[in-house]
């Protein structure tokens, strides 16, 4: 025999890498939908913080600061919406911010909401916010005495919100 012969060989074959690869394609075909789903999620979780932080602070600054102040939402279609606060707590903030949520509807009083500052008081109402496809919905709610708390509002709920 010769030395050739009696050596093993190491390494992977041709036909071994392509079984691989073609293995990790189908893989990756099929996470996809669910990370891209994933993704439009915690973009939408970041703009209904975003949005509740911002109402919160209006609330507190109206307290502290012992006037009245409006928070007005302004929505052309669900798309392309912003809202700001008078007088000015913070500069506007708008759809571009938050890249793929959707407004879906704004239930306050010419879409504003005033805290007062006695008690914290507010005008009643809800932010509707969803993923672009809607397949995921989620609500701000503001009370009478001014409080804001989050909700989901599909069927399946978005981890951490109560069902609304």
């Amino acid at each position: 025999m010769t030395q050739a012969m009696r050596t093993p060989s190491s390494g992977f074959t041709l036909l071994e890498m392509l079984i691989t690869v073609a293995i990790l394609a189908v893989v990756l075909a099929m996470a996809t939908p669910h990370v891209r789903a994933f993704l439009e999620i915690q973009r939408l979780k970041n703009g209904v913080e975003t949005i509740a932080g911002d109402l919160q602070y209006a609330r507190t600054e109206s307290i502290k600061r012992n006037l009245p102040i409006a928070v007005t939402f302004a929505t052309n279609g669900t798309s392309t919406w912003s809202y700001t606060s008078t007088p000015a707590l913070w500069t506007s903030k708008s759809s571009a911010d938050f890249s793929g949520v959707q407004m879906t509807s704004v239930t306050f009083a010419g879409q504003s909401v005033t805290f007062n500052p006695v008690r914290g008081t507010a005008n009643v109402g809800q932010i509707h916010l969803s993923t672009s496809d809607g397949t995921t919905q989620l609500a701000i709610q503001i009370g009478i005495l001014g409080q804001v708390a989050t909700c989901s509002l599909t069927s399946v709920p978005v981890g951490g919100y109560p069902p609304c």
